[in-house]
């Protein structure tokens, strides 16, 4: 995924789909526990793009991020918040 989203940003600087690929971007990084990267991703999309569809998506895993939760292991692209008080993302 990494690859494909620099190959994107070299190719499509001004690509109206910009949003979806960072939050894409940002969830693969999330999928592999990296919350560094999942959290920079983020934030570069909210710095962006903040009136974005992926805004609010975005929005919410930085504000969990920053709240202390934790990325499940192995979560899949689509993920939801665990309400237990381990806080960790689990996959839907």
């Amino acid at each position: 995924m990494h690859n494909a989203f620099e190959e994107f940003i070299v190719k499509h600087p001004g690509s109206g789909l910009m949003p979806q690929f960072l939050l894409l971007n940002a969830l693969s990084y999330a999928q592999t526990g990296n919350v560094a990267q999942t959290n920079e991703y983020l934030n570069k999309l909210l710095e962006s793009f903040p009136d974005s569809d992926a805004a609010p998506i975005a929005e919410n895993i930085v504000e969990a991020i920053s709240q202390g939760r934790t990325l499940a292991d192995n979560a899949s692209m689509y993920v939801e918040w665990n309400n237990d008080s381990a806080g960790s993302l689990n996959q839907k």
